[in-house]
């Protein structure tokens, strides 16, 4: 999967360049590119968002919160958590209980560090076979992703 990062990357690189305009017709050319790598970029960072909150309840789901209209109830708070505010992807206090949860079920969680690559690995296994991996340069990010895929898997099989 080509991380939103690398797409960033890519249409810099495209808007930097901009020895080929010289006139009128490519300027305006420039700025309908400018403004559809703008477009793209705005509507995966939507959808990224959604997905969020979607991968969000289905881990709390996935906890024993209780889903009613948009909100789960947290024991832990004593209280209904919209899940728009619900953190598992921006917090290690909201997704550690997830790892240990899935650790309790006979798998195992590592996170290791690449210096080649300078990413975080983030693994689930089960005996030699490792079931999800992904890398990316925040361990967190890469962790909520293979508890995610872990999770939906987990609830298909269950």
């Amino acid at each position: 999967m080509i991380k939103l990062e690398t797409i960033k990357r890519i249409a810099d690189d495209i808007l930097s360049d901009v020895e080929w305009v010289n006139d009128s017709h490519s300027e305006a050319e420039y700025e309908g590119v400018k403004g559809g790598l703008n477009r793209l970029i705005r509507h995966i960072e939507e959808a990224y968002e959604d997905n969020q909150i979607i991968d969000n309840g289905l881990i709390a789901e996935f906890m024993g919160m209780k889903e009613h209209k948009g909100s789960h109830y947290s024991i832990i708070k004593d209280e209904w958590i919209p899940n728009v505010d619900l953190e598992y992807h921006e917090s290690w206090d909201w997704l550690m209980p997830v790892v240990e949860k899935i650790e309790s079920l006979g798998y195992k969680f590592e996170k290791n560090f690449q210096r080649i690559e300078r990413d975080w690995q983030c693994l689930i296994v089960k005996g030699n076979d490792i079931l999800y991996q992904e890398f990316n340069t925040d361990s967190r990010i890469a962790c909520h992703y293979v508890v995610v895929e872990f999770i939906k898997t987990y609830n298909r099989t269950k």
